[in-house]
């Protein structure tokens, strides 16, 4: 046998100080981690922001995008043919892929007169490197490309966002989307494909690059297709290789000639943006805007090629502390507020001054939308019953409901239209937007209704209401659901996932849910449209309002350009909204973004669609600041220096007990 008593103790000594080394590694680690308590573990290279959104997009195919936050991420990915200038206000529609602002001319044809648009690409534009190209290089943009956009946007199986706006205009656009949707009911592959290869009769090409449309009246808003996502120009093979069987679906994996594209997309955790290195060399910082900008620093990047940003992170976090204290330590570039009830930041004097002093940009703006809530008036409580749902509006104290919620952040609404926009008016008076509650019991009464109690079956009347599952929203569901109470009606509230929320509202399956819309073009036809009764077929109409005075009054608004006259019809169209009531308006929302000091040019858009192409952060100031603003504090490096001590005087006894043992 080999070894002896004294070798086993020092080897028990030993096991005991490899004990104490392992205890004591971690606490080390810890010890020195203390100083880096960065979320992300460290920034990326180069020029990388950090920001955040508070849901997954639901979708990244351009033909089936319907909520901002969808947009706002394939707005960075694809290019359009138009844009939005970025800096000047009114916003203003300028080329982007194409060459020219478009050519509106009539046309005489067959006896029948036409109104048409046309337009160029530039040359030398040219998809993001994508394996669904050959050799995974991508190819240049055809004409064709932006004609299959246009076909999708006819493809019903998709709910395209984009077919109101070429629907029962466009010619041969109707006739299209008819075949189109006999060959998917027939299920038959090929007769999909045969079908998509047909022409469109109101679609023309001219020269290598040129695309003519013939419209049967003004294409007056048929043109902000071509400045909307869906308008995008669309690879055909992409869309085939990724809605194959065993590839991710090409609504996660899109395929655009944008400034950036996706590189990463972890569900509920983040994006990650790269710079599209294909992008056209052509799109330059603007040298140009409104007189203030000068001054203001947002010309000093004019000239410069665009992107500006290598990567944009996008963290998703649920709205709530979060966000505000990512943003305050400096972790995220930029914070926008507009979900959060409440907001720390807004109601804590000491943090805004703190913020003041850091050189933190606060920009607030009323946003180009509308929220309350929406009936489906195909549904028997509903339906031609505009007594009960005027009473259901009538139990909401509009100024109550933002003094309670939305401190500083929102405005009521007496109108589908926000503040800015076109037919807006801010002394109009809806009778149904205001607390009422004597008006609303007559009104229940006179639906049938008495005291909010069902004939039937005596009970209280229930009515299931669908909305977002949101933190902080259980105290707005609390408060809807009191003020029903106080005239007898029950209402329960289903909160879905945000993709859920969507397909009830796309399915029409609901009987009362959440309501809001934000603009998608600063023209008064986006809401109008929305209660339009040919748009009943699409995603558009989702109330399923139809009014054939007010189809009459649509189809003249949209003919007729900006002026006294479109603005006398516009306020008759509202009229018949707020008497019919399809949705209870609530609010106009005020968003509130907050932009770290080495961060900019900054100008928020009421579109807020193409902004991260424009920003430019200094990180070599961002590093700084943040080891500055995380730096332990003396109180908290004594304590951390306590505990290391106490560590390695542990480490010493250790060694100092073995060697004394170990010596005898």
């Amino acid at each position: 046998m080999y070894g002896s008593g004294q070798t086993s103790k020092s080897v028990r000594i030993s096991g005991r100080l490899s004990g104490f080394a392992i205890l004591l590694l971690p606490c080390l680690a810890l010890f020195f981690a203390a100083c880096n308590n960065h979320p992300f573990g460290n920034f990326a290279p180069g020029k990388s922001l950090y920001t955040s959104m508070e849901e997954n997009p639901a979708t990244l195919d351009p033909a089936r995008v319907t909520d901002i936050d969808s947009f706002y991420i394939a707005s960075q990915i694809y290019d359009t043919p138009y844009e939005f200038h970025y800096l000047k206000r009114p916003l203003q529609m300028i080329p982007s892929m194409a060459t020219a602002l478009p050519e509106r001319q009539r046309l005489l044809r067959n006896g029948r007169q036409y109104w048409t648009l046309a337009f160029e690409l530039k040359p030398g534009l040219r998809f993001q490197d994508d394996p669904c190209f050959a050799g995974g290089v991508g190819r240049s943009v055809q004409i064709d490309d932006l004609i299959f956009a246009i076909k999708r946007a006819a493809d019903d199986r998709l709910a395209p966002f984009g077919k109101a706006l070429l629907q029962s205009r466009l010619l041969g656009f109707d006739q299209f989307s008819a075949e189109l949707n006999r060959a998917a009911e027939s299920g038959d592959p090929a007769a999909i494909i045969r079908a998509y290869a047909a022409p469109i009769s109101g679609i023309e090409r001219f020269g290598q690059r040129g695309i003519r449309l013939l419209f049967s009246d003004s294409p007056a808003e048929a043109i902000y297709f071509f400045a909307n996502v869906s308008g995008a120009p669309v690879a055909e093979e992409c869309v085939l290789y990724y809605d194959g069987q065993r590839r991710p679906p090409f609504a996660r994996h899109p395929v655009g000639a944008g400034p950036f594209q996706l590189a990463e997309w972890r569900d509920q955790q983040y994006i990650l943006l790269r710079r599209n290195e294909n992008y056209r060399q052509d799109d330059l910082y603007p040298a140009s805007g409104e007189p203030q900008d000068a001054q203001a620093g947002l010309l000093q990047h004019a000239g410069q090629r665009l992107p500006i940003l290598d990567s944009v992170h996008i963290a998703i976090i649920k709205r709530g502390p979060p966000k505000w204290i990512l943003f305050g330590q400096g972790y995220l570039d930029l914070y926008r507020n507009k979900l959060d009830l409440q907001e720390r930041l807004l109601m804590t004097p000491q943090l805004l001054e703190q913020y003041r002093t850091r050189g933190v940009q606060r920009f607030d703006q009323v946003e180009f939308a509308t929220f309350g809530w929406q009936y489906n008036l195909q549904h028997p409580l509903f339906q031609n019953n505009v007594a009960l749902r005027r009473a259901l509006s009538l139990l909401i104290d509009r100024n109550d409901l933002i003094r309670r919620f939305y401190y500083q952040r929102a405005q009521p609404a007496a109108s589908i239209l926000p503040p800015g926009m076109e037919g807006y008016r801010a002394d109009h008076q809806n009778p149904w937007a205001q607390r009422n509650l004597e008006e609303a019991q007559r009104l229940l009464r006179q639906a049938g209704y008495p005291d909010g109690r069902d004939p039937g079956s005596g009970s209280a009347l229930e009515i299931p209401y669908f909305d977002r599952a949101a933190q902080g929203r259980a105290p707005v569901y609390a408060y809807y659901a009191a003020r029903f109470a106080e005239a007898g009606v029950r209402l329960r509230i289903e909160q879905l996932d945000f993709p859920s929320l969507i397909q009830k509202w796309n399915q029409r399956d609901f009987v009362m849910m959440h309501w809001a819309w934000g603009a998608d073009y600063p023209d008064p036809q986006n809401f109008l449209q929305l209660f339009y009764s040919p748009n009943r077929s699409n995603t558009y109409n989702s109330t399923q309002y139809a009014n054939p005075a007010y189809d009459r009054k649509y189809e003249l608004v949209r003919a007729l350009p900006p002026g006294p006259e479109r603005e006398r019809h516009i306020e008759a169209m509202l009229t018949m909204l707020e008497n019919d009531m399809p949705v209870a308006v609530l609010i106009h929302r005020a968003s509130h973004q907050y932009v770290q000091p080495w961060t900019a040019p900054v100008k928020p858009s009421p579109l807020e669609f193409r902004e991260m192409k424009y920003w430019d952060l200094d990180a070599a100031r961002r590093a700084a600041l943040t080891d500055e603003w995380n730096r332990p504090g003396y109180s908290a490096w004594l304590s951390l220096s306590a505990i290391a001590g106490a560590l390695l005087l542990l480490l010493w006894y250790s060694l100092h007990s073995f060697r004394r043992h170990a010596g005898k």
